[in-house]
């Protein structure tokens, strides 16, 4: 019998949920502000701070101590795209935050078939691996003009873009769903301090029918996990202000 899961333990400088002025304000929050919020309650980039701010105090020059500092920096990097990380207990109105985090613009993820390989075993060709509706995977042929596709692909995109504006999934705005996201972060922290997903759906997100109170809340998870785990770097490259 597997040992059981213990839930993700809550951080001390978290919120009160129940109170909203403890949270950034939709109409005058940016980006980087909603970024910085999310990024900071995902679990894995707290776990990898505890271990920066385990490292000797003071400069560190070489031998294993710099090492693993080089290799934490580079995990802040690749896998939450920043640099100069903060510590997650820090809030947007520090005067710290005027400089960290810093984050990375995020280039378009991309992969090419290798030749000449000795092993076929050393490629895994990538599965498609949509997250969001607003993701999308083009295949391109190096065989063909370069300029012609390239075209017809800017088309494509601007036809989707149009299509999922119509849906709701896009907005001409920077982003269509900035005013829930301070329900959002309430919720996660809600869920963090073992209350339901029915009060979430009443208490939060404002759902006065009880059939829906937790079928909202499931869903507002959802989009807040999403934006947890990696959906940030989107906020904070737009302005949203």
């Amino acid at each position: 019998m597997s040992p059981k899961k213990e839930p993700p333990k809550k951080p001390e400088w978290l919120p009160d949920w129940k109170d909203k002025s403890q949270y950034p304000d939709p109409k005058e929050a940016t980006g980087r502000v909603w970024a910085w919020e999310f990024l900071r309650r995902n679990l894995q980039y707290q776990q990898l701070w505890e271990e920066y701010a385990a490292l000797p105090p003071g400069p560190i020059y070489h031998g294993h101590s710099a090492n693993l500092l080089m290799d934490i920096e580079k995990r802040f990097e690749q896998d939450f795209g920043v640099r100069n990380p903060a510590p997650p207990a820090m809030t947007t109105t520090g005067s710290d935050f005027k400089w960290r985090p810093k984050f990375i613009s995020q280039n378009p993820r991309h992969w090419v078939l290798p030749v000449n390989i000795s092993n076929e075993d050393e490629f895994e060709k990538p599965g498609i691996d949509l997250e969001d509706p607003a993701e999308v995977v083009v295949k391109f042929d190096l065989r063909s003009q370069i300029k012609p596709q390239l075209d017809y692909v800017a088309k494509l995109l601007k036809k989707e873009v149009k299509r999922l504006t119509k849906t709701g999934a896009l907005s001409g705005e920077p982003h269509a769903l900035v005013h829930r996201y301070q329900g959002y972060l309430r919720a996660l922290d809600a869920k963090l301090n073992g209350i339901s997903n029915k009060t979430i759906g009443k208490e939060i997100l404002g759902m006065k029918d009880p059939e829906y109170q937790k079928s909202s809340a499931i869903y507002a998870l959802k989009s807040a996990k999403r934006l947890r785990e990696g959906g940030y770097r989107f906020l904070a490259a737009v302005g949203l202000k």
